[in-house]
């Protein structure tokens, strides 16, 4: 196989790796705002620079997710039938799943306001680590 044969799949290894360190910082984050949103003893300055840890943490995701499917789609044009092909979009099970999963969390936490995307990002975490276990539908 020749280095430019190569060029594609660790240019694609290179983004799915950043891609994937970048949904785990941000699950980690809203996790950790999670956490501090429970506690009584927790100031409003360390919610809100928690909030803003988030919000980074999600600017970063949404970069490093649009750099990979920019990537996936330049190949797809080009035909290139080499290119990895990412994993399949989530199904209504999977979608309803974490629909649900967010709703709990929402529920469970007292159903505070403003938390949607947090609990949501969250469930997407959950149902995405167990479908890695048992995927929802084999495509």
């Amino acid at each position: 196989m020749s280095l430019i044969a190569l060029q594609p799949t660790t240019t694609y290894r290179r983004l799915r790796s950043a891609y994937d360190h970048a949904f785990q910082q941000l699950a980690r984050e809203v996790r950790q705002l999670s956490r501090l949103q429970t506690l009584s003893s927790v100031g409003n300055q360390n919610v809100s620079a928690a909030l803003e840890q988030v919000a980074a943490a999600e600017r970063c995701y949404v970069e490093t997710r649009n750099a990979l499917a920019d990537f996936l789609l330049s190949r797809q044009a080009e035909g290139d039938v080499t290119a990895p092909s990412p994993k399949p979009i989530p199904d209504e099970q999977a979608r309803a799943s974490i629909q649900e999963q967010a709703y709990f969390l929402w529920e469970n936490a007292g159903k505070p306001r403003g938390n949607d995307q947090a609990n949501w990002y969250r469930a997407e975490a959950r149902v995405f680590s167990s479908a890695s276990a048992a995927p929802y539908a084999s495509r």
